[in-house]
């Protein structure tokens, strides 16, 4: 190649770099690998109809556990997609979308591909399988025995708040009239449960003062039934 100093002209008509670098060409501004370019399509990919085996795919998708992208890296990434909106399918490509949902059930699973979904999550291949039992918390609001207790305080009291009155508003939530963690003892008592509305419920958490207050009050009404 000859030596000298060659004058690049940014402009039409540019060159592929595959052709080789010459002398008078027209250089692309900004060159760099963007997608849709000639040099990376169809057979002059180097990928070109090559399969990936499932071993090269496991290390590409295990390459990536762990790794912690920084808060400066998000925001740049959060930055570049501002006001970017997907470009609406083309007919052609709405078309090919509803000839291949022709068919399917969707939500319905049979009973062998039931078995197969439970057997994949049994014992260790659970997500939240855990080999110590002892470091597990029980949810004592998720006891049979307490959804129990509040299905009958609820049935006691008719389903309706004990106070009922016109700032009676929400759901009606079942209420300890002696607190859950002081007392443990009375936690499944019928006599320590009442049936409050969201608005009455809330009132009474307010404050402890509150709590100490309506105790008395709360014991009245269930004794009446």
């Amino acid at each position: 190649m000859p030596s000298g100093i060659y004058k690049r002209i940014i402009g039409v008509n540019c060159v592929l770099p595959s052709q080789g670098f010459q002398k008078g060409h027209k250089v692309l501004p900004k060159w760099g690998f963007q997608k849709g370019h000639k040099l990376s399509c169809g057979k002059n990919n180097s990928m070109y109809g090559k399969k990936l085996s499932k071993e090269h795919k496991r290390k590409i998708g295990e390459s990536g556990i762990g790794r912690i992208v920084s808060k400066k890296t998000r925001e740049k990434i959060r930055q570049s997609h501002l006001g970017k909106k997907l470009p609406p399918f083309t007919k052609k490509h709405k078309e090919k979308l509803r000839q291949s949902h022709l068919g399917r059930s969707w939500g319905h699973h049979t009973r062998e591909s039931k078995e197969k979904i439970r057997q994949s999550r049994l014992g260790e291949k659970h997500w939240r399988w855990n080999p110590n039992r002892e470091l597990l918390k029980r949810n004592l609001r998720n006891d049979p025995e307490y959804k129990q207790w509040v299905r009958k305080v609820k049935l006691r009291d008719k389903q309706t708040c004990l106070i009922n009155d016109e700032n009676c508003k929400g759901y009606n939530i079942v209420h300890h009239i002696f607190p859950w963690r002081k007392y443990p003892k009375l936690r499944y008592e019928l006599t320590n449960g009442i049936t409050l509305c969201q608005a009455h419920h809330r009132q009474v958490h307010k404050t402890r003062a509150e709590e100490e207050r309506f105790k008395k009050l709360f014991s009245y009404l269930v004794n009446q039934k």
